[in-house]
């Protein structure tokens, strides 16, 4: 490989500034009601969502006042359990939570049977 080409991989892979790693919190469907996993899976949901093969991810708002997100996730039909692991997660700074089939468990939050 000649020096310019080198050069260029070099200053391509070099980072200029701090990368930026989300924070997320990986956390069982069991923490969550089946209702709250069906209203995140439907196209109108108010919360952006992804879903994968066992799960989806959730887009945590961090600019909101707390008693306003904790109403709207409440206004849309989202369960007591779903609301304390959105809370908690965006206590902890989270961009994200994963709710995972195989993902943790937590004493701290209700675990449904569905």
């Amino acid at each position: 490989m000649n020096k310019t080409k080198e050069k260029l991989i070099k200053a391509a892979l070099a980072p200029k500034k701090e990368l930026v790693t989300p924070r997320f919190l990986d956390c069982s469907t069991g923490h969550v009601t089946e209702r709250d996993m069906d209203l995140l899976k439907r196209d109108d949901c108010q919360i952006v969502t992804y879903q994968f093969e066992y799960g989806t991810w959730v887009h945590v708002l961090q600019d909101k006042p707390y008693e306003f997100t904790y109403k709207i996730l409440k206004l849309l039909g989202f369960s007591v359990g779903f609301i304390k692991v959105y809370m908690a997660a965006r206590a902890a700074g989270c961009w994200f939570i994963k709710l995972d089939q195989d993902g943790e468990t937590y004493e701290q939050f209700t675990h449904y049977e569905w």
